[in-house]
């Protein structure tokens, strides 16, 4: 069995250092749990769309494009996969290296592998489908991305399928209810192979990236819900008596996250007319922007959201 299948000797390997680092990532990751488990449906949607587009550096335009319904490409992919993947995971299962690869269309690892590539390919579906009561779910995932390290891949590839598989983990140990974190490593981190002599240094860098990415989403989280109250002061400040259907759709928008005009119109029981108006308040405002820039097929998006969660 390769060297690199026990977490607890990872773990062991980073010292002290690694120990702190590893506490404060649980704990970091428990509260970002409890506050996102609070939060609205909107919110929490946005959390799994920041989840797909950071491996991908993909940023506020890339969230914006996974809300469109005409979305294409390798960050559509990756979305998608999170989302099949975090159906299985909560439902109790991990998906294989096999799987995850053949889903983000990443090349078959075990079949143009070497005897080692084979070994590690072999370590790494073994700590996949430990249980998560024998390995925690934060120092599984410092291990199942150390391996993947070992793999011969594209940088590009390695980066996603490390953070389709923390996002996963992360869900099916219950560190997480939804796939709302993955392990964002730095550049530097994402494309080196973890040796003997690197690894504890690794480790504790890990363990670093995700409390500093439950840290972030933390903060989007008391910043979007900051922005949802303060729009919809300024939509009663600015339409008074006037700001009833505009104060609805703020509601739906917030909870939709993307709306086209016949969405509104059927969710809420507006006239076309009542709809278009609404939405032209909510325009006005700049709390929605149109992102499709057509004339018909038109979709409205909640932009500052999605600017409070942009990796």
């Amino acid at each position: 069995m390769h060297n690199y299948s026990t977490p607890f000797q990872l773990l062991n390997a980073a010292g002290l250092s690694g120990f702190r680092s590893y506490e404060d990532a649980a704990i970091t990751i428990g509260r970002l749990d409890a506050t996102a488990c609070l939060a609205t449906p909107g919110l929490r949607a946005l959390l799994v769309l920041r989840c797909a587009a950071l491996p991908l550096r993909a940023g506020r335009e890339g969230m914006i494009a996974l809300l469109r319904s005409d979305r294409e490409g390798q960050l559509s992919v990756q979305y998608a996969t999170l989302l099949a993947g975090a159906a299985k995971a909560r439902g109790g299962v991990v998906p294989t290296l096999h799987w995850m690869c053949e889903q983000l269309g990443i090349p078959n690892v075990a079949g143009r592998a070497t005897d080692s590539q084979s070994e590690i390919s072999s370590t790494i579906e073994g700590l996949l489908q430990d249980s998560g009561e024998r390995t925690p779910p934060v120092l599984k995932v410092a291990a199942v991305a150390a391996a993947l390290t070992r793999l011969d891949l594209e940088a590009g590839h390695r980066v996603a399928l490390i953070a389709l598989a923390a996002a996963l983990l992360l869900c099916k140990g219950g560190a997480t209810s939804d796939t709302w974190l993955t392990l964002a490593l730095p550049i530097e981190l994402s494309f080196v192979s973890v040796d003997e002599k690197e690894r504890g240094a690794w480790l504790t860098s890990a363990f670093g990236a995700l409390a500093r990415e439950g840290r972030a989403i933390e903060r989007g989280l008391t910043t979007a819900a900051t922005q949802i109250a303060d729009d919809a002061s300024e939509i009663r400040r600015a339409y008074g008596r006037a700001a009833i259907s505009a104060l609805e759709l703020h509601r739906l928008l917030a909870d939709k996250l993307v709306l086209t005009l016949p969405d509104v119109a059927r969710a809420l029981g507006f006239t076309a007319p009542t709809a278009g108006a609404a939405m032209e308040r909510l325009e006005s405002l700049g709390i929605a922007s149109e992102v499709t820039g057509q004339h018909r097929s038109r979709e409205f998006v909640y932009t500052a959201l999605v600017d409070a969660f942009a990796p």
